[in-house]
Parts: C-alpha cells; structure tokens; sequence
C-alpha cells in the first residue's frame, strides 16, 4: 500500500544550500579584492610605482615613514598632500638609507620631523615622486651590498661606494 520515499529532509537541504552559499561568498570576495595591479612596493621598485599613480604632472606622491607616539611605526601614503586609497602594499627598508656629500661620500639621510596636529613625528624614511614623475634621489644597502635610487629609472642600481669615490678622486 504505502511506498517508502527516499528524499531528503529539510534540514539536510537547508545544510546544503547554507555550504553552498559560504562557499559561494568566501570566493567572490576573494576575486573582488583580487586586483593583478596591487603590487608589493619595495625600495627597488617604488619610484616605478609611484609614476604609475601619477595621472598629472602636478601631482606629488608621499609615502612617509614615522615613529608614531607610542614607538610604532606609522606609514602615511599621500596623494597632492591628502590621505590616498590607492591598494598598495609597502615593504620599505628604512633603516640604513644614504644619501651623498659634496666629496660623494655616504652620510646617513637625515629626514625632517612631521608635524600632525600640534605633534612633532620622528620621521625614518620619506619618498616624493612629483613634477612628470621625478622621484627622489637616495642610496640604500641591504645585506652589506648598495643601491642607488635615480630620479628616472624604473629600479635600483647596485653600484660599489668605494669604485665611486676612486672615479672622483683620481
């Protein structure tokens, strides 16, 4: 009389829908975020990525380093002198940063302080990129060997202080 059917009951199909559905999320919000532009900003390649944002020669890119009030370290990226939401990601070594004397020897680059509110900020490292894309000049070593960031080029350079100073001094 009675045929015994095989279904599913509600549960197990709420069950279903609801992985489903998270599944479904989880991924959209990853190829939402995901954009092939956003792009690790390091010292070899910022001044490249900087003269990407720029739209107009008026522009001044900032990216500014600072010892915040309770010792951490606060980065600020600055578009014409406001807050930017571009989606970089910076990983900056700030430490051992140079720049040259008039005998183009290496002196530690000293940074003015930043002024927030009524609060002086030690800065650790500034970079500008301004004016059809010039960036700032300085010299930087990693692992005991030297860098040097050009105004126009699109990465660092290694280059050797020591074959520097016998060029110049001959």
């Amino acid at each position: 009389m009675w045929q015994k059917i095989r279904a599913f009951t509600i549960v197990e199909v709420l069950l279903v829908v609801f992985l489903i559905s998270l599944l479904y999320v989880s991924f959209a919000n990853i190829n939402i975020n995901y954009n092939p532009k956003d792009k690790l900003v390091t010292n070899d390649n910022i001044c490249y990525e900087f003269r990407k944002i720029i739209d107009n020669p008026n522009d001044l890119i900032s990216l500014i380093i600072y010892e915040g009030e309770s010792g951490e370290i606060v980065s600020q990226f600055l578009q014409n002198g406001l807050e930017s939401k571009a989606k970089l990601k910076f990983k900056i070594n700030y430490e051992n940063i140079f720049t040259f004397d008039a005998n183009s020897d290496l002196i530690e680059k000293n940074f003015k302080d930043i002024i927030i509110g009524s609060k002086s900020y030690k800065v650790l490292y500034r970079f500008e990129a301004f004016n059809g894309g010039y960036c700032t000049k300085y010299a930087y070593m990693i692992k005991d060997k030297y860098f040097i960031q050009y105004p126009f080029e699109n990465s660092s350079l290694p280059f050797d202080n020591d074959a520097i100073k016998k060029e110049i001094s001959f």
